[in-house]
């Protein structure tokens, strides 16, 4: 094969040229795969919408928080669940918010139902206190959010959450590690 010799200068510009092709590329991807998580999402979300789906969703999950000794009402609100939740820790408020990474501002007006918790906040809460997989997709939902499948966000805390690892710090070192925001870094 015959060794071509190119300029510095249009070695530079192909490079230059290849390198925004690349990331063009990774950039659609990104796109592609956060796209594919949102229909999945939709997807299971129409699947959950069945009754019978539902119904036995919630028996299961209702039916493991009887055994650890918590009652969930159909009518329960987010911090209603919360609160169940913390008495059964036996943890103090400001040491849940605290370890939580919560200012007392925005739990107060989680408390008082003034505003809806965000994801991270309620992720932070439920690792703070120790719940379970099942447990903690019952305090999202009550909050309005749920897991996207797919998306490596849910799946670190899920596998945290599955594993029991620790602290919302070894979660967040995870998260950091695979370049994505650390809870309560948007609550503070």
């Amino acid at each position: 094969m015959e060794e071509i010799t190119i300029p510095l200068e249009v070695y530079r510009a192909l490079t230059n040229t290849v390198q925004k092709f690349m990331e063009s590329q990774n950039k659609y991807i990104n796109f592609v795969e956060r796209t594919v998580a949102c229909l999945n999402l939709i997807q299971e979300y129409y699947a959950l919408k069945s009754p019978e789906v539902l119904s036995a969703y919630f028996e299961k999950t209702e039916e493991e928080l009887r055994k650890s000794g918590i009652v969930v009402e159909k009518d329960d609100k987010f911090y209603d669940l919360l609160r169940k939740f913390r008495d059964r820790a036996g943890m103090e408020e400001v040491d849940l918010y605290t370890r939580a990474g919560l200012s007392k501002a925005v739990f107060s007006n989680i408390r008082s139902g003034k505003s809806v918790p965000k994801q991270e906040n309620v992720l932070s809460l439920a690792l703070t206190l120790k719940l379970s997989l099942s447990e903690t997709k019952l305090l999202l939902e009550r909050a309005g959010h749920a897991f996207v499948p797919g998306s490596i966000f849910s799946k670190i805390i899920t596998d945290a959450l599955r594993q029991n690892v620790g602290t919302v710090d070894d979660v967040n070192e995870v998260l950091v590690k695979n370049g994505l925001e650390p809870l309560g870094s948007k609550v503070r």
